[in-house]
């Protein structure tokens, strides 16, 4: 008879776009690329289902929510970017749907967005 030592929880998650931009390509996951979605200017994602799988190898490690804003766009051009977030698996709801707000920085010409969990 075999045991499984992982446990896997679900985290729920929306993006909210508060921004003039179309988002592209937004990558919200475990850090490590799976999964990747587009929203539009001011508008929020669709509701997300992300599970995250604890191993014994990773049993005492926290996990990380990784977002980035990797492409976004508006009526006259493309832009790319590689700046985001990792968000602590410990402090996201396992009851309570997450939300993760991308605003425009207005105070760095280097990093485009705010990311933050709300």
């Amino acid at each position: 008879m075999f045991f499984s030592c992982s446990k896997k929880t679900e985290y729920t998650f929306v993006v909210k776009n508060n921004t003039n931009y179309t988002l592209n390509s937004v990558s919200i996951d475990w850090c490590n690329g799976d999964n990747t979605i587009s929203i539009l200017p001011n508008s929020t994602s669709n509701t997300l289902i992300l599970t995250y799988n604890v191993k014994p190898l990773n049993f005492f490690a926290s996990g990380s929510l990784c977002v980035t804003v990797s492409e976004y766009s508006n009526q006259s051009s493309t832009q790319s970017n590689n700046i985001g977030i990792a968000i602590e698996r410990t402090t996201l709801s396992k009851k309570n749907t997450n939300t993760i707000e991308i605003s425009e920085n207005t105070q760095s010409t280097s990093n485009p967005f705010l990311i933050e969990l709300k």
